[in-house]
């Protein structure tokens, strides 16, 4: 066994024993981005050896998964922690495929799927490959010894479920015996069984990834796209997209008469409120604007490029689409304002508002790609414009965002939602104690009572739990005692 195998092994394991303990505490916070910021700098130190001519956009890309990680540490919200999970596996992800040679900046979206596949099997393969090298060989100096030490490790593996068997039987048969055992091993068998599986997982995990980046020229599988893809000429292309281009311009007329018109003229053609009018059709006009977009690609990647008219009218075709979706957009923007103002806001609202912009921006970005010849620099974009939107989010603090907008429309008379308020994370609790003096003295009192719940359930938590959001809202709980005690 080299060195280099012998190392890569033993930091797997390292890493998968700090993450048995960094990670083992619920909710994720500083244990999970310490974990993740000492594992990214572990490959690096590998990376910078094995593949020193792509160390450098390697390291930014694994530096982006360490910014994300800080995000955990940082915001209490578990959705919001959720997509900072994501945006930590997508960094490092790209930076795998960087480092096994792919070309971001001029990837084809069936680069980065293959590049994917391939980046997973070579990770969950990785540990095999590392565990066979590490097997002696007959060529290999201290041969004898070497095989010496394999025959005590496999002795001791067939021994262990041996003495638990018998063992077993013994203890069921003798009370007294059983009492002694149990004196010499008090152990928590499940708790144990528990912590080997987790650092195992993490250990073959972490293994693989290692491979991949210290061995990038092994791909051990190879996926290529169709040769040619199904081409389509110009009545192919311009009738469905003509048709589909006219079904969202009649949405489009009805959305500017209707849902812009007020209330009286919804009730003369429905029977709903205008609230309850706009309340409808909010998720469902976020997922036609996103699969407009996986649409245009196919219908971009079918395009005979032969024929200059078919993709003059194909552009022509699309562009009127990204107007239109840009209209259906504003139509849901509008209709979450109206839920707003009759409803609250709630994180669902919030966040599917958050994965519209990223849809709208990578709508934008197929504008400014794939429609202007540039097909192979639309993935990068779409999945930058991905990070932007995360990072913004951890700037927004959105259950703060959340709680402010409901309390504000509290303090305009409407109903506040008390049980609601109660659900959000740590970061909404400064927001909520600043605004607990102007709120009427029935709901300031039960907002409070809500608050000293939510912090004595924080009580006690282990220190891997801890993010900034959580210790912010300790600080603001000094406030709510003193209100609590006049509420008493």
């Amino acid at each position: 066994m080299s060195k280099r195998v012998a190392a890569l092994l033993v930091t797997a394991g390292v890493v998968g024993v700090l993450g048995d303990q960094l990670l083992r505490s619920e909710p994720w916070g500083v244990g999970a981005f310490l974990w993740i910021a000492l594992s990214v700098g572990a490959v690096l130190m590998f990376a910078r050896v094995a593949a020193p001519d792509r160390y450098p956009g390697f390291a930014i890309l694994l530096g982006t998964a360490v910014f994300f990680a800080g995000g955990i540490a940082w915001r209490d919200a578990e959705r919001l922690k959720g997509w900072n999970v994501l945006a930590v596996l997508a960094a490092l992800t790209l930076g795998l495929l960087q480092i096994r040679g792919l070309r971001l900046r001029a990837g084809r979206l069936f680069d980065f799927f293959a590049g994917t596949i391939g980046a997973a099997v070579s990770t969950a393969a990785g540990a095999f490959i590392l565990a066979a090298k590490s097997l002696p060989s007959r060529d290999q100096p201290h041969f004898r010894t070497t095989r010496a030490i394999r025959g005590v490790l496999i002795g001791i593996f067939i021994t262990v479920p041996v003495i638990i068997v018998f063992g077993g039987l013994l203890v069921s048969a003798d009370p007294v015996f059983e009492r002694l055992v149990r004196q010499w091993f008090d152990w928590d068998f499940e708790q144990l069984v528990s912590h080997l599986l987790v650092v195992g997982f993490l250990s073959w995990i972490a293994a693989g990834y290692l491979h991949a980046v210290t061995a990038p020229d092994y791909h051990p599988l190879e996926l290529r796209p169709p040769n040619s893809p199904p081409k389509l000429g110009l009545l192919e292309i311009s009738i469905p997209l003509g048709a589909l281009t006219l079904l969202f311009l009649t949405f489009v007329i009805v959305q500017v008469r209707y849902l812009f018109g007020g209330e009286e003229l919804i009730r003369s053609m429905v029977d709903l409120t205008y609230a309850e009018y706009a309340r409808r059709g909010f998720f469902e006009l976020i997922a036609l604007s996103g699969l407009v977009l996986p649409l245009l690609l196919v219908a971009e990647w079918c395009v005979d490029a032969r024929e200059p008219t078919t993709t003059r009218v194909f552009r022509l075709l699309a562009t009127a689409q990204l107007v239109l979706v840009g209209l259906i957009m504003a139509s849901a923007i509008e209709r979450l304002r109206l839920y707003h103002e009759a409803y609250g806001l709630t994180e669902a609202r919030f966040y599917a508002a958050a994965v519209m912009s990223w849809i709208a921006a990578s709508l934008a970005v197929f504008g400014l790609t794939v429609l202007r010849g540039r097909r192979e620099r639309f993935v990068l974009g779409s999945l930058v414009a991905g990070f932007i939107v995360v990072g913004v989010l951890n700037l927004m603090n959105p259950d703060a965002v959340i709680a402010r907008a409901n309390i504000e429309r509290a303090k305009e008379g409407r109903e506040l939602d008390i049980s609601y308020l109660s659900l959000l994370s740590a970061d909404a609790t400064p927001t909520v104690a600043a605004a607990l003096p102007d709120l009427p003295p029935d709901v300031r009192c039960s907002v409070a009572e809500h608050l000293a719940e939510m912090s004595a359930q924080r009580t006690g938590s282990s220190w891997r739990s801890w993010s900034l959001g959580r210790s912010r809202a300790d600080g603001a709980m000094d406030g709510v005692d003193s209100i609590l005690g006049d509420c008493r």
